[in-house]
This record gives structure tokens, C-alpha cells and sequence, in this order.
């Protein structure tokens, strides 16, 4: 792989400036390359001859404590000696091949510091490096290994040789953790990173690529994993079970995709929930690229303040998914700016259609509130654009949904929502859906091109819900449908003002501008231009208590 040269200003220059700067002011000779370093007697060079950082108070070289790096020996004690002597240190590993066959244990206050190429292998065990030691439950809330630094590196979880499942990192009640730049290879099973009850953490600028799932049953692993201490079923390699979640934590600029060997990951990021009291609070999902995950490449499930922004999903099975874990509520939620295309769906219940690209609330009953989904672009989906189930108070606002399968918009069970000024052309189903429960909505501002089904749809004894100033072109495009706004399956006190339908030129349209069924009652119609906008009539009205007065009912 060939790095692009890091910003300036980027957290992996930032770094190596301060430690250069560090050690030059050390009496050591400092953390620069020197050329009597690696020829020392006794201590071994780097397997490509390439010099190696120069031992000082500051940083600890893995040479320095018997590692070779040769891709054939297990450097495993002697990595582990070095990362023991590096705490509250720098730990530098060279370019090179090292092999490991259980899991390294990174301690408070340490800085691992690797090179594109130096490679960190598996050759067994239940992960690479881990803030903890394998079967110590001692460690609660977040007060295990923190402050820690992995930055850099290759880390090969081994898929091709090891039949076993394994992530690369493993980090558990801890907090302060940074990683940087990494690139995880070739993960079977599990991830590439297991986040659990921890506490201040940033992924970054890190690529995941390849995933294995032999079995068959991991249909659903995340390149980072976000889980609560549960015990048995969630992680179990260290730290007490006593239930706490994530909080503050961002994954940015990271990409997850297919290697050499195997395809990408399911999804790439991803949480469980966790019991009432003991929610995940604070993420930021920012700016990643998930290329070919079969599942959901986002799937928040029992955030409380969350923020997924500008990240870009191609070429796979679902999009983002949203929702409380049942115990309790989610909410405090922005799906911002994120270009969502070429999806195939995620069938999540047996008879069930493909859930929408992108999906809230759908997980279960539990209910989510104050939402926004704004910004976002969903182009040739085989599914829903946008779907906001059990939601309280959700902003759906200037989005492009082109070309999927079904609806384009439906808010179902979400009163008070607020559907603005979205773009919406080219849907197999109806362009905008408000579904039961759903009242109080307002749908305002919003344009409908080329839609399968109805323009809109307001249906399932909803009430009090405002339709006004939308533009809606060419609604029915599949034979047999009734009207480009539709209001059906008693719909009460809905309002329909100020819309302008139109149907289109030629081919199948809809045959009425307005249709208003005989279950629904005190529909007030008023300022539409209906021009032009039924094959039959601008209008069929079958409601009761019905008016088109300008004044309105009352």
C-alpha cells in the first residue's frame, strides 16, 4: 500500500515531531536515525537493514529486547518484555515481521509506535494487543490500562493460516485511547477493533480490509466494535463484567474494504446495547469510507448523542441503521452529509422487506427521539431512501433520494416529524409515506419526480398532519395508481395546501391530483394548482366533513 503523505498539521506528523523534539532535548542521542545505532555489537538490525530509533530514556526498541522481526520466529516474549519496559515510554518497532502466537499487553501511559512496513503477525490467540492481560477480570468502570497510544503499523490477524477468530486490538476499561494510521489485515470472525467500556477514544485515518467468516454465523461483525461489559456473549478476555458502555468516542477518516484474500467486513462500525442505566453515550462516526460492507456499514444500536457525518457507503448490503436496544431510549442523533449507492439491502426479519438505506428505529419497540436526518445523498438503492420508525420529534430536511427500489421517505409512528425540502425522483413506491402514528407531521417544500406509487401518501389513521407547498411531477408511473397526493385508511384533519401536481406527458399516470377515501374525515384542501395533474379529475373526494374554504374549518 502506498501512503500519502500525512498533513502537516495530522495527528501522526504531530506525534513524531513531539517525539523527535523530545528526545533531541534529551543528553541521548535522541530519536534520530544514526548510523552507529543498528551496527551496535549484540543488537540485531532490522531485517531490510534499515536503522532503527535509537535507544534513549524516552523510547524502547523491541530489537533491543531479542525480537528479530525475521517472519519466521516468535517474537512474542520479546515484544512483550518491551512493551513491560516501555510503560509510560515510547515503544518502537522497527520495519520488519513479527510473529505472534498469543495476545500483547499495552500498558498505561504507552506510546507503540510502528512503520508502514513493520508488520505484527498472529500466528494464534484471541487477539494482537490488548490494554489488559489475558483472564485478569480485575479492572471495572473505566479505570483498566489508559492513556495509550498505538500509532502506526501493519497488524495481520492471520485469516489465511489461523483457524480462529481473533481481533487485532482489544480495548476494555480504559480511557485516553488514540490509534492511528494502522492498517488491520485479514480478521476472522471477531474485529478489527473490540471497543468495550472504555472511555475518550479516537480512531483514525486506519484501514480494515478482509474478512473471514468460515462458519458462516458472523454475518453481522464490525471493523470497530463498540460493546458494554457483559460477561459471557460479549468480551470476555479481561476486565470485570459489571456492564458499562462507551462514551466519547470518535472513529474518523478510517476506510474498510476487501484485501487480497478475503472481502470486507460485514460493517464498519457497530454496537451492541447494554442493560438500562448503562447506555453508550457520545460517538462520532466522521468522514469514513465503507466500500463492500454486505450488512450495515453503520449500525448505532443504543446511543445516547451521536453524530455520523460525511462518511460514504458504496457497493454493499445496507447503509446506516439507528436504534434503542430495547431497555431504553436512544436519541440526540445527527445523520449528516453522509452519500449513501449501489446498495442491495439487509433483510432483517424473515418476510420482511430490505429496510431503507438509511433506517431508524426499526430494531425494535423501544422508541427513539430528537433526530435529524439532513444533507444525506441515497442513489440506486434496492430498497427504501429513508425510512424514521418510533422516532419523537425527527427532522428529515434536504436530502436526494434517486432511484431506489421502494419509498423514498416514510416517517411511520414518529409524530411531530418534519419532512422539508427534500429531493425525491425516480422511486419504486411512493415518494413521501406518513404512516400511523405519525401525527402532528408536517410535509413542507419537498419536490416528488417520477415516483412508482403516489406522490404522497398520508394513510393509517394519522391526524392533524400539514401538507404544504410541495412540488409532485409525474406520480404513478406503475399502472393503477389512484392519485398523486393521497389521503386514505382514516387519515383525519390532515391539511393539503398550496401543492402543485403535475402529471406527466405521456405513459402511466395517476389518475387524480387529490384522492380522498371514505374513512377519513375533515380533510381541509385549499391553494393546490391541480393543473393538469389527474388523467380522470384533479380531485376525488369520497371523505366527510371535507372543505375547500380558504378559511379553513373550524
Amino acid at each position: 500500500m502506498t501512503r500519502q503523505p500525512d498533513h502537516p498539521t495530522s495527528p501522526a506528523r504531530r506525534n513524531l515531531f513531539r517525539l523527535a523534539t523530545a528526545g533531541a532535548m534529551s543528553t541521548a542521542a535522541a530519536v534520530a536515525v544514526s548510523g552507529s545505532a543498528w551496527a551496535r555489537p549484540g543488537v540485531p538490525a532490522s531485517p531490510s537493514g534499515t536503522p532503527f530509533v535509537e535507544k534513549d530514556t524516552l523510547v524502547v526498541n523491541v530489537l533491543d529486547h531479542g525480537a528479530t522481526g525475521d517472519g519466521s520466529t516468535d517474537d512474542t516474549q520479546a515484544l512483550q518484555a518491551a512493551l513491560d519496559a516501555g510503560r509510560g515510554r515510547t515503544v518502537y518497532i522497527p520495519p520488519g515481521v513479527y510473529l505472534v502466537s498469543t495476545m500483547l499487553s499495552v500498558f498505561s501511559g504507552t506510546t507503540v509506535l510502528a512503520t508502514a512496513t513493520s508488520v505484527v503477525r498472529r500466528t494464534d490467540g484471541p487477539s494482537i494487543l490488548g490494554n489488559g492481560v489475558l483472564g485478569d477480570m480485575t479492572a471495572t468502570k473505566f479505570d483498566g490500562e489508559s492513556n495509550i497510544v498505538i500509532q502506526g503499523g501493519v497488524w495481520d490477524v492471520n485469516a489465511r493460516n489461523v483457524a480462529r477468530n481473533a481481533n487485532a486490538f482489544s480495548f476494555s476499561h480504559g480511557r485516553n485511547i488514540r490509534v492511528y494510521d494502522v492498517r488491520v489485515l485479514d480478521v476472522q470472525g471477531w474485529h478489527a477493533m473490540e471497543l468495550n467500556a472504555v472511555e475518550t477514544v479516537r480512531v483514525a485515518n486506519s484501514r480494515f480490509e478482509g474478512f473471514s467468516d468460515p462458519a458462516g454465523n458472523r454475518q453481522y461483525s464490525e471493523a470497530v466494535h463498540m460493546d458494554y461489559a457483559g460477561g459471557a456473549g460479549h468480551f470476555t478476555l479481561f476486565g470485570a463484567p459489571d456492564f458499562y458502555g462507551c462514551k466519547d468516542i470518535e472513529v474518523i477518516g478510517c476506510y474498510s474494504g476487501p484485501s487480497a484474500d478475503f472481502p470486507s467486513y460485514p460493517r464498519l462500525v457497530g454496537s451492541h446495547g447494554g442493560p438500562d442505566g448503562h447506555q453508550h453515550t457520545g460517538l462520532r462516526v466522521i468522514s469514513n469510507y465503507a466500500d463492500q460492507c454486505s450488512e450495515w456499514a453503520i449500525r448505532l444500536y443504543d446511543w445516547l448523542d451521536g453524530v455520523v457525518e460525511g462518511n460514504q457507503i458504496a457497493d454493499g448490503g445496507g447503509g446506516i441503521q439507528i436504534g434503542p436496544a430495547g431497555v431504553q431510549t436512544g436519541g440526540n442523533i445527527v445523520v449528516r452529509g453522509n452519500t449513501l449507492r449501489k446498495l442491495t439491502g439487509v433483510q432483517e426479519a424473515d418476510g420482511r422487506p430490505p429496510d431503507a438505506a438509511i433506517c431508524i428505529g426499526r430494531l425494535n419497540n423501544s422508541r427513539t427521539h430528537r433526530l435529524t436526518v439532513t444533507g444525506n445523498i441515497v442513489e440506486d438503492v434496492d430498497m427504501e431512501g429513508i425510512a424514521v420508525y418510533r422516532t419523537d420529534g425527527a427532522v428529515v430536511s434536504a436530502n436526494v433520494v434517486e432511484d431506489c427500489a421502494g419509498v423514498g421517505i416514510r416517517v411511520n409512528d414518529a409524530p411531530r416529524a418534519v419532512v422539508t425540502s427534500n429531493s425525491i425522483r425516480r422511486t419504486g413506491r411512493e415518494g413521501v409515506v406518513v404512516h400511523a402514528g405519525s401525527n402532528g407531521a408536517l410535509v413542507s417544500g419537498n419536490l416528488t419526480e417520477d415516483t412508482g406509487a403516489y406522490g404522497m401518501s398520508i394513510t393509517n389513521a394519522v391526524e392533524d398532519v400539514v401538507v404544504r407547498d410541495n412540488i409532485l411531477l409525474g406520480s404513478g408511473t406503475a399502472d393503477g395508481t389512484v392519485a398523486a397526493l393521497r389521503v386514505s385508511n382514516n387519515a383525519n384533519r390532515v391539511t393539503l395546501a398550496g401543492n402543485t401536481v403535475r402529471r406527466r406527458d405521456s405513459g402511466a399516470h395517476a389518475e387524480y391530483g387529490i384522492s380522498i377515501t371514505s374513512t377519513c374525515t375533515g380533510t381541509w384542501y385549499t391553494g393546490n394548482d391541480l393543473r393538469d395533474s389527474g388523467a380522470t379529475a384533479a380531485v376525488s373526494d369520497q371523505g366527510s366533513d371535507s372543505s375547500t374554504d380558504p378559511a379553513g374549518l373550524s
